[in-house]
């Protein structure tokens, strides 16, 4: 997964946080290509403040999340 911060340059001040995974993906910037270029087409500015790896098991209804 990878944690990004968004804000609009029309609104100072405000920002919102992003979280976004891919199961393929080996790296937070492949994690954030397909945000990345959304939020670019629609003039938004983005920074990627870190990320890391999310393991679920349906079969022991287990989350873990964490750095990497």
């Amino acid at each position: 997964y990878v944690l990004m911060e968004v804000d609009d340059p029309d609104e100072e001040g405000k920002c919102r946080h992003l979280v976004r995974g891919l199961t393929w993906a080996e790296y937070h910037q492949d994690s954030a290509s397909p945000t990345i270029e959304e939020l670019e087409a629609a003039g938004l500015r983005w920074r990627i403040l870190g990320g890391g790896r999310i393991r679920y098991s349906a079969e022991n209804k287990a989350l873990h999340i964490y750095g990497h």
